[in-house]
């Protein structure tokens, strides 16, 4: 009767359990997804400590804030540093943090240009800033052409460049009186008077 049994059940061992394939398979594909999971849940916890201690300790740093490094890399803005906006102060960080990797002749443009950029009045970098813009917004074919042109510019001899440069603009109080003056002498010259 125990052979008949067996027959019918088609296992020898009445008393074991095994469970069909597919839970088994769907248990290994849940441990699967589980542990997949759980590693995901560890990376994405190390990513958001690393990207933690990334961020600057302050929003708006002093010049006192900085490190003795960057200090001497960002040397030429000391002096109106504390003026800076929050967000200048973070690009100029990010300049100074890839300072050191930078080639000599890269680490050259860079003092270059933040002296220069140190020398101008507020009007005049929010004037660049706006003329930034504007290039970005160009269509690639223009900014190619407007940075071939500037490339030939920048390769003629000084002499040559200064004869192309624009005249100087006149300050707006004094460009008004002349103005004021041509009518005047105008106005005169037509009546008769002199002034």
């Amino acid at each position: 009767m125990a052979e008949a049994a067996e027959r019918r059940l088609g296992a020898p061992g009445v008393g074991r359990f095994s469970p069909p394939r597919q839970v088994v398979q769907s248990v290994a594909r849940y441990r699967r997804s589980l542990a997949v999971s759980f590693a995901l849940g560890l990376l994405l916890l190390a990513f958001a400590s690393v990207v933690a201690a990334a961020q600057p300790a302050k929003k708006n740093p002093s010049w006192s804030d900085l490190t003795p490094e960057h200090q001497q890399i960002l040397a030429p803005l000391s002096g109106s540093w504390n003026e800076l906006e929050p967000e200048r102060k973070r690009k100029w960080i990010g300049i100074a943090k890839r300072y050191p990797k930078m080639t000599p002749t890269g680490q050259k443009r860079v003092q270059t240009r933040m002296e220069k950029w140190a020398k101008l009045s507020p009007e005049q970098r929010r004037e660049v800033r706006e003329k930034y813009r504007r290039i970005e917004k160009m269509p690639p074919e223009k900014r190619e052409t407007l940075s071939r042109r500037w490339s030939e510019y920048q390769a003629l001899p000084p002499a040559e460049r200064q004869k192309l440069a624009p005249p100087p603009k006149e300050p707006r109080s004094s460009a008004r009186k002349g103005a004021r003056e041509k009518r005047t002498s105008k106005v005169a010259g037509e009546s008769g008077w002199e002034w």
